[in-house]
């Protein structure tokens, strides 16, 4: 299996450096990273909240639908969420987290290969 998107490899946080740079530090009410679960079809997802804001995750197959919906209520400050692509079809996943305010989608693509198994998650 590969979980890509260009850009880095294993994990990333939040936007691309040219991303950060456009949204001054104190604006941020969340902050996250995605990391590939070592030799499985899975991956993590981590964030860090301000508290007093509820955050939406939603995650939608390469068809638009909607997977999954998770949210974290006010007082949270950590959420640890995890994603198992083992009988997930091949395509471009998204992710989509929302404080109301702020909305961020990264995109994960599934591929799978025959000749060998290999994880890798790549964001742009």
């Amino acid at each position: 299996m590969f979980i890509s998107a260009p850009a880095m490899s294993a994990e990333v946080f939040n936007e691309s450096p040219a991303a950060k740079t456009q949204e001054p530090e104190e604006t941020k009410s969340f902050d996250f990273k995605i990391v590939q679960r070592r030799n499985t079809e899975s991956i993590a997802l981590y964030i860090l909240k301000q508290e007093g804001k509820k955050l939406s995750i939603e995650l939608y197959s390469p068809n638009g639908v909607l997977i999954e919906k998770y949210t974290a209520g006010k007082k949270a400050t950590n959420v640890n969420r995890f994603y198992n692509f083992n009988n997930a079809e091949e395509g471009v996943y998204v992710f989509k987290i929302s404080d109301g305010n702020r909305k961020v989608s990264k995109k994960v693509t599934l591929e799978r290969f025959t000749a060998a198994t290999t994880t890798q998650i790549v964001l742009p």
